[in-house]
């Protein structure tokens, strides 16, 4: 899907799926749709997040250095993202 599409676009396009699934099992813990609702919001989010958010940062990482330096610059950026949360 990478080769086929933008990087830039499959990155909007989870970021805006994302939001939009957020906004929508806010909706539905406020008690305005069905439990089921909240489910699919829950799905679709996690659906947006692995076409784009989800793997393409590590693939990223993997294209700008070289071989013997990947595990070592993806591990560096792991660490980034967990002492970010």
């Amino acid at each position: 899907l990478m080769e086929s599409s933008n990087r830039r676009t499959l990155i909007l396009w989870s970021a805006g799926g994302m939001l939009v699934s957020c906004i929508g099992l806010v909706v539905c813990l406020l008690g305005y749709f069905d439990k089921m609702a909240s489910l699919f919001f829950v799905v679709t989010f996690v659906s947006f997040f692995e076409i784009g958010l989800g793997p393409i940062p590590w693939l990223i990482v993997a294209e700008m250095f070289e071989a013997k330096y990947v595990a070592t610059a993806s591990e560096s950026v792991f660490r980034l993202r967990v002492a970010k949360i």
